[in-house]
């Protein structure tokens, strides 16, 4: 049986954590572009004009192509259990917005419309967005939960 974490984040901090392992996924299949994209913030690029955007975006492009050649990992390098595991956790978290973002599921087509598939072996991770009302979570079914096991839904021992 193998270990699980759960973890309770807002919505902008999911979108940090799939960023991040968007990364690191395509870096580790020796992609720069989609990373040097998300890194500039692409496609807001704070500001910037294009032309300064395009000349940033092409500097860091080539740094990080010199990077993946220095640690051999060049464009179609094999796949490693890291970036199979970013993959998941990376494609997870996309279905679980998109998901939630078109809870018909039929007004939008996008490829994060697909759970993706296990890639690494292990459990595929799972990702649920809850509403929040008062400042707390709101899990359907906690209070009686609680109540069955005599607490309060703050946690106290009566």
């Amino acid at each position: 049986m193998s270990e699980m974490v759960t973890l309770t984040m807002t919505r902008e901090h999911a979108q940090v954590v799939q960023d991040a392992c968007e990364v690191l996924m395509r870096m580790k299949l020796g992609q720069t572009m989609q990373p040097t994209e998300l890194m500039l913030g692409w496609p807001a690029h704070d500001g910037m004009d294009t032309e300064e955007y395009l000349l940033r975006r092409d500097i860091a492009e080539g740094v990080l192509r010199s990077f993946l050649l220095a640690v051999d990992c060049e464009p179609g390098c094999e796949k490693d259990k890291v970036e199979m595991m970013a993959y998941e956790v990376w494609g997870t978290i996309r279905h679980a917005l998109w998901k939630d973002d078109h809870p018909a599921g039929t007004d939008s087509w996008s490829v994060a419309r697909q759970m993706p598939l296990s890639e690494s072996g292990l459990d595929m991770p799972k990702c649920e967005v809850r509403r929040m009302r008062g400042g707390r979570v709101n899990v359907p079914g906690t209070r009686q939960r609680l109540q069955s096991r005599g607490l309060r839904s703050g946690g106290e021992i009566p």
